[in-house]
């Protein structure tokens, strides 16, 4: 039996400030996994979250078509991005979903 489930994801985002071994880097969380990507001084605040989601998908392998991301910043400096459009994925049965 197969099942198809539709891969939307919420990615957050934090901007993590500059340390005495480290520059600013934003963290991106989403399904339990975490990454850290630098902060790119080139960038807006907003480009910089961006980025960070998409560096996330890259590296986690999300394939698929995760090109509309809609985000919004919080009130304490995060931000939340929503995949409304990823790709929908075939699990066979007796495999486990992931997020």
């Amino acid at each position: 039996m197969k099942t198809t489930v539709s891969m939307q994801c919420v990615f957050e985002t934090k901007y993590l400030g500059p340390t005495n071994t480290r520059s600013g880097r934003v963290k991106v969380l989403a399904g339990g996994r975490t990454c850290t990507v630098p902060w790119d001084s080139d960038l807006g605040v907003d480009a910089n979250h961006a980025t960070a989601v998409r560096e996330f998908i890259k590296r986690f392998n999300m394939s698929g078509s995760f090109t509309d991301l809609v985000g919004a910043s919080l009130f304490d400096g995060r931000y939340v991005f929503i995949s409304a459009n990823g790709p929908a994925r075939v699990f066979e049965h007796g495999e486990e979903f992931e997020t």
